[in-house]
């Protein structure tokens, strides 16, 4: 029961004893940094493991034939009409004998159009 000791060498330097304890917490910091990361790698995968499970569904995948069916057709084809519903409006141009521009109560002031301008 009694306690050994040794003698130093030399005596102990404050300055190598911190640097030990800096070089440890070092590593255990990096440590913690790289569970961390794997941590979140494997919580990716499993989110992609699910996204891919759900993908298998019978109707997902039928949702994505049809919207795939509809792309091709309206933005695809020779002749698009996916975006023909934008902004369309209608405009009626004043073709009338008793045109006058003062009427118009904006800024701008349109023109009479006449049969010499149409041809």
């Amino acid at each position: 029961g009694k306690t050994i000791s040794f003698p130093f060498l030399t005596t102990t330097k404050q300055k190598e004893i911190t640097q030990l304890q800096a070089s440890h917490i070092y590593k255990q910091i990096n440590t913690i940094h790289q569970k961390r990361q794997l941590i979140q790698t494997l919580k990716e995968e499993v989110s992609y493991l699910q996204i891919e499970e759900q993908l298998q569904n019978p109707n997902i995948q039928q949702q994505i034939r049809k919207l795939e069916k509809d792309i091709k057709q309206s933005i695809c084809a020779d002749l698009p009409n996916a975006f023909w519903e934008r902004k369309k409006h209608i405009i009626t141009l004043p073709y009338e004998k008793d045109f006058n521009e003062k009427q118009i109560p904006t800024k701008a002031r349109p023109t009479q159009m006449n049969a010499e301008l149409v041809e």
